[in-house]
């Protein structure tokens, strides 16, 4: 036997020897001795490594002996706050079954890796009760994330809550009413929150998609923007699709009062758009492209530099209380955006089933969206900058805010420095 097979061997416990790195999310089980050996996956780019009871990894956790424990009377709590405390009966029946040979390899692992050990949290930040986040249809990264459980598995022993957004209104209505802490949302939706007064930051780009375009019927008449003139253009306020709509209406030198917008969520948009209850829509895919697809609904108008960027915020309190959360929430998105751009075909599969379209409408928005530049930058600032006279003419912001400060503080790029490998 090898030395790393001796390092990788114990009794009744499961070790993570420190060459062992894992990537795909998927471990692998296999039985030496009396031990259940589970590989633990890490982030991408991080050395995370645990010893964990293969009877309950939740709650019958061994550390590195290298992590300092606190002591109280009768109980031993690591610093570790996302691992709950043991009481002292079960920590020493856990560790009854370890043979000498096991508290050598323990010895040896917490000799060698004194620095390269470390929790999720470091610096002694006090871990979330739970990680919140939402996905959304518009945001198939998100859908990654959840399918694969990479979240819950930088996180192990705490809660991950995930909620379904709709339109990046909901998001942002979700993150402002401390239901969620990571929210899926468009770039321009983002500032208009901030602008009115919503302390949100945004910390990473999910995609640059074209996914909003205004549509019409297969059957409408109506030909150019000029021709919205009066009639009625389904939207959903404050979001992407909405600001797109009021920029492209300036460029026909028409406004929001030259025409009536029916704000409706976003699959109730297509329906009143294939049942002729509006004469267009501001449509966002995945709904827009089956709208295509499946109704022969027709775009009036696109214009990719009127879609921002779909992004993901926390508040600027969660941004101030938990830094190391966000990174390692931004390391696993990491894993999702690569996975996207490794596996094209199988993505539109998970978009599909999750969405419930047909697999030709996911592949549709995949067509058009961009996963390349995960980093929050000048590019960002400058086109979100560009949007703001709208913002300001159509009284979208509260009287006397510098639209363009507003963008200024949203962008945040240090967690998503951190968490991006180079």
């Amino acid at each position: 036997m090898t030395a790393r097979e001796r390092l990788g061997r114990t009794d009744g416990v499961t070790i993570n020897p420190p060459w062992a790195r894992f990537e795909t999310g998927r471990a692998e089980r296999r039985t030496v001795g009396r031990a259940t050996v589970v590989p633990q996956p890490c982030p991408p780019g991080s050395a995370s490594y645990g010893f964990h009871s293969s009877e309950n990894p939740a709650r019958r956790g061994l550390r590195p002996l290298a992590w300092p424990l606190q002591r109280e009377p009768g109980r031993f709590r690591p610093s570790d706050t996302g691992i709950e405390e043991l009481p002292v009966p079960t920590l020493f029946q856990t560790v009854s079954t370890v043979s000498r040979r096991a508290w050598r390899t323990l010895g040896l692992l917490s000799a060698l890796l004194p620095a390269a050990v470390s929790a999720p949290l470091a610096h002694g930040e006090e871990a979330p009760a739970a990680i919140r986040l939402d996905y959304a249809y518009y945001s198939p990264t998100s859908l990654v994330l959840r399918h694969f459980g990479w979240v819950e598995q930088a996180f192990p022993g705490t809660p991950v809550n995930w909620v379904l957004s709709q339109g990046s209104n909901r998001s942002l209505e979700y993150l402002n009413g401390d239901s969620i802490d990571f929210a899926s949302t468009a770039g321009l939706a983002a500032v208009l929150a901030r602008a009115n007064g919503s302390p949100v930051k945004t910390v990473y780009i999910a995609s640059r998609p074209e996914w909003t375009a205004l549509a019409v019927a297969k059957d409408s008449p109506l030909k150019s923007l000029a021709d919205l003139k009066g009639k009625k253009i389904a939207a959903t306020k404050g979001t992407d699709p909405y600001l797109f709509t009021l920029r492209a209406l300036q460029q026909a030198g028409l406004g929001k009062d030259d025409v009536e917008l029916v704000h409706l969520q976003h699959p109730d948009g297509r329906v009143a758009l294939e049942r002729g209850d509006v004469d267009a829509w501001a449509g966002l895919d995945p709904h827009l492209a089956a709208s295509e697809l499946q109704a022969g609904s027709r775009l009036l108008y696109r214009s990719l530099d009127f879609n921002s960027y779909g992004v993901l915020n926390v508040t600027e309190a969660f941004a101030t209380a938990h830094p190391q959360t966000i990174e390692t929430v931004l390391r696993a998105y990491e894993r999702a955006r690569h996975w996207a751009l490794e596996h094209p075909d199988e993505l539109a599969k998970l978009l599909a089933e999750a969405s419930g379209l047909p697999l030709e409408v996911a592949r549709l928005q995949l067509q058009r969206t961009d996963f390349s530049d995960p980093l929050p930058g000048e590019r960002q600032v400058t086109a979100l900058k560009a949007a703001a006279p709208i913002l300001v003419s159509e009284g979208l912001v509260r009287r006397g805010v510098n639209v363009d400060t507003v963008v200024e503080q949203l962008i945040e790029p240090r967690f998503a420095r951190a968490a991006v490998a180079p």
